[in-house]
């Protein structure tokens, strides 16, 4: 008698059937993964709508990243090359559009989370190089690369007194330009007229000129070493203050070297600091007013904030 055991190998058909199944399984892990990916970033969409920054009166510039009117559709997917970012504020018509400097095809539209949260945090300024920034445009030069014309905004008009109040969410870095308007000639900012939110050294760095002789600036002390952090920068008659995630850091009392900028017509650049978000006001928030914005970036880039008074 023969004990032999014959092996059976799998068929076509059954192996077809196992390939046909681990597909099905992998096509549902990706579906189930896009809507996830589409509830959060419509959650995150809401809470931008909803935010008490839609109300507070002197908003000059909102620009984000998960709304669907901040870029192209074409342009939000993961790796997709950014040409634009556009003002979101609600308080006007007039949109300011920003242009990628160069048409570079290193600003990418990233889609991921931070601080260990699962949310989706999309990012056009995904590097920092040379090129990674954006200028205010003309709507006409948005799709003529390279950089053809840009549009003037009278500072007057834009900041009309010596008060205002920018927030921004970031990743600090060592030498980057996060925010700036200033008078622009042959694609540089004129450094004698400029108002800049900026870091050296991953300080954060907020800076006004009125003139190369009156330079006014305000460094946060102590490097930062959190991956993203919320600032808040603000000019009054008394000086310039830097608030890092909602905590007063510094003050600079010197009001006087921070003259009232109403001579030139200035240009807009964000970047080219990894920046998530700004916010930007033509007057000094009261101390409500701030805590509502660093709260609503607080909640929505899962940041702690605290809060503290002039």
């Amino acid at each position: 008698m023969n004990n032999t055991k014959i092996k059976k190998a799998f068929s076509l058909v059954e192996i077809s059937i196992v390939i046909l199944i681990i597909g099905l399984l992998v096509a549902g892990i990706s579906k189930a993964s896009d809507m996830i990916f589409d509830a959060e970033l419509k959650s995150l969409r809401s809470l931008t709508k909803g935010s008490r920054v839609n109300r507070i009166p002197s908003l000059v510039l909102w620009l984000e990243t998960t709304s669907e009117e901040s870029m192209k559709s074409s342009e939000r997917v993961d790796g997709g090359n950014v040409s634009y970012w556009s003002d979101i504020n609600p308080q006007t018509t007039n949109k300011i559009i920003f242009k990628n400097q160069k048409n570079a095809t290193n600003v990418k539209y990233v889609e991921a989370g931070i601080n260990g949260n699962n949310i989706p945090l999309l990012s056009p300024l995904a590097q920092v190089n040379a090129d990674d920034y954006f200028v205010s445009t003309t709507m006409a030069s948005i799709y003529t690369p390279p950089l053809a014309t840009t549009s003037s905004y009278p500072s007057n008009q834009i900041f009309p007194s010596t008060d205002l109040t920018i927030f921004a969410v970031v990743a600090p870095h060592a030498s980057a330009d996060i925010f700036s308007f200033c008078t622009y000639n042959t694609n540089v900012c004129d450094a004698g007229k400029t108002i800049k939110l900026g870091s050296s050294t991953n300080k954060i760095q907020f800076t006004m000129l009125s003139g190369a002789s009156t330079n006014a600036t305000v460094v946060e002390t102590a490097a930062q070493t959190a991956p993203y952090v919320i600032v808040s920068a603000i000019r009054d008659t008394t000086g310039s203050k830097i608030f890092v995630n909602g905590a007063n850091k510094v003050t600079e009392g010197t009001a006087n070297t921070n003259a009232t900028m109403t001579s030139f017509d200035g240009i807009f650049r964000v970047g080219p600091a990894k920046v998530f978000e700004v916010i930007a006001f033509s007057s000094r928030l009261s101390d409500a007013e701030r805590y509502a914005v660093e709260e609503y970036l607080g909640k929505k880039y899962n940041i702690t904030t605290t809060r503290t008074t002039f």
